[in-house]
């Protein structure tokens, strides 16, 4: 068992560089669309204490402590134990997909506990390699969801019904709107996410995306008419003073 804790520690350990960097002081936004066709969405937030839960080991260290030396690299085999019953080796192999669900999950669902009977969880998100599984968080009056349990395998395994991830969007906790895109669905991407019938709830959480998007609209659209247009040329003077005036403010 030794050995196995030696490489439990090094996945552990360069996982939690993972962890701080994707969902710490971060919130993300995952929009899908349900039976109903309707567009719905769940908001992420996550903690230090969260990370144990997710590699299934044991300790007497507390979670913040567990995390805090697993990300300086001073976890021992001596402060962690491998539960027999537990899941941990299968934990292991998923847990970098885990700590980079933004990019690696497509897939949401309800948890549906067809073989997990003793878990509890609310919301799985991933992939057919992995399921990570989120919760209320009380902390942020049920606002946001935190992730508390980690499952490999298919996800469809684990959900009543497995809905494809449209978008996820990322902001720092202490921001109010979303605005950084960091996954779109191919359907999304030839059509335009704004193509679709989003909620109000949805075009609140993301308006200062759905600003820099009619902005950009707006710059290409003045780009193309200057660029084959043949109005006069105090029209193009205005019309290019526009455009230079619109792709500063989208920079801004």
């Amino acid at each position: 068992m030794a050995d196995k804790t030696k490489e439990y520690i090094s996945i552990i350990t360069d996982c939690a560089k993972g962890f701080e960097e994707v969902f710490l002081d971060k919130n993300y936004l995952i929009i899908y669309k349900d039976d109903t066709n309707a567009y719905r969405s769940v908001e992420t937030i996550a903690y230090k204490s969260n990370y144990l839960h997710l590699t299934g080991v044991k300790t007497k260290l507390s979670k913040n402590e567990f995390f805090d030396k697993s990300i300086s690299s001073r976890l021992s085999e001596s402060e962690i134990f491998i539960d027999k019953q537990s899941d941990v080796e299968k934990k292991m192999k998923v847990l970098g997909y885990a700590v980079s669900f933004p990019y690696t999950a497509k897939m949401t669902g309800y948890f549906l506990p067809r073989f997990s009977k003793n878990l509890y969880t609310e919301i799985l998100v991933g992939n057919e390699r992995f399921a990570l599984g989120f919760v209320k968080d009380k902390n942020t009056e049920y606002k946001y969801y935190v992730p508390n349990t980690l499952l490999d395998g298919n996800i469809k395994d684990h959900i009543g019904k497995a809905y494809p991830i449209d978008a996820v969007f990322v902001k720092n906790t202490k921001e109010n709107n979303y605005l950084t895109l960091v996954h779109l669905s191919v359907r999304c991407k030839e059509k335009g996410l704004l193509s679709f019938p989003l909620s109000k709830q949805i075009k609140k959480q993301i308006a200062r995306y759905i600003e820099q998007e009619q902005k950009t609209t707006v710059y290409n659209s003045i780009q193309e008419e200057v660029a084959c247009s043949e109005v006069d040329s105090i029209e193009i003077e205005i019309k290019k003073w526009v455009f230079d005036y619109i792709g500063r403010a989208i920079h801004a």
